[in-house]
C-alpha cells in the first residue's frame, strides 16, 4: 500500500518501479500484496505514458522506457514465480480471475509504452524466467505477415525451447495501423 501512495504523489516512477521490483523479488507475498503490485504496475504504466510527452529526445525516451519496462517485467516475472503461487491462491477464487485480467492489462499497458520510444521497424524484447514481452513497430512500407515470437526474442536461456507462436497476417496489421504504422505487443507468461 505504501508504494501505491508514493506512486500517486511522486513523479519519480522509475525509482518506484525499481523499488517495487526489489520488494516483490525479496519478500514473501500474500494475496493483498499481489493486488497492490498489480495496481502499482498499472499506475506506473499510466504515469510513464503521460510523462513521455515531456521527454525531449527519442534517446532519452527510449532509455527511460526500457528501464521502466525492464523493472515491470521483472516484477511480473517474480509475481509468477513458483514461490509466489501460494500468494495467488491466497486470493478468493472469485477475485483471482479479475486480478489476473488486471495483471495482463497492466503488462499490455507497459508493453505499449515501447513503440512510443523506439524507431519504426524495430523490435524490442524483454524476457525473464516467467515472462516474454516482445513489441514490434512496423512501418507501412514493411508490413507483411509476421510471426511472434521472433527467433531473436527466443534467444534466451529461459525461452529457447518455447514452441508456441502466432502468425499475424499483413491485412490484419494494415487494418489496425495508425499514422506511424502498426504496433504489436506479444506477451507470453508461465505459471498461469
Amino acid at each position: 500500500e505504501k508504494i501505491i501512495r508514493d506512486l500517486k504523489k511522486s513523479e519519480l516512477i522509475i525509482n518506484l518501479a525499481n523499488d517495487l521490483m526489489q520488494y516483490v523479488s525479496a519478500n514473501a507475498l500474500y494475496g493483498g500484496d499481489i493486488k497492490s503490485a498489480i495496481d502499482a504496475m498499472t499506475i506506473i504504466a499510466e504515469k510513464m505514458q503521460y510523462q513521455l510527452k515531456s521527454i525531449p529526445t527519442m534517446e532519452q525516451r527510449e532509455a527511460m522506457v526500457m528501464e521502466l519496462v525492464q523493472s515491470v517485467t521483472k516484477t511480473a516475472s517474480s509475481l509468477l514465480s513458483d514461490h509466489n503461487i501460494p500468494a495467488w491462491q491466497d486470493l478468493p477464487l472469485s477475485q483471482q480471475n479479475r486480478f489476473l485480467s488486471n495483471f495482463i492489462v497492466a503488462l499490455e499497458k507497459t508493453g505499449s509504452l515501447l513503440p512510443g520510444a523506439v524507431a519504426l521497424d524495430q523490435e524490442v524484447s524483454m524476457s525473464s524466467d516467467n515472462l516474454l514481452l516482445t513489441v514490434r513497430k512496423i512501418s507501412f512500407h514493411n508490413i507483411r505477415g509476421t510471426i511472434f515470437p521472433s527467433l531473436a526474442s527466443l534467444a534466451t536461456p529461459y525461452w529457447k525451447d518455447y514452441s508456441d507462436n502466432i502468425e499475424i497476417p499483413a491485412l490484419v496489421l494494415m487494418e489496425n495501423m495508425n499514422s506511424e504504422g502498426s504496433q504489436v505487443v506479444f506477451l507470453s507468461l508461465r505459471n498461469l
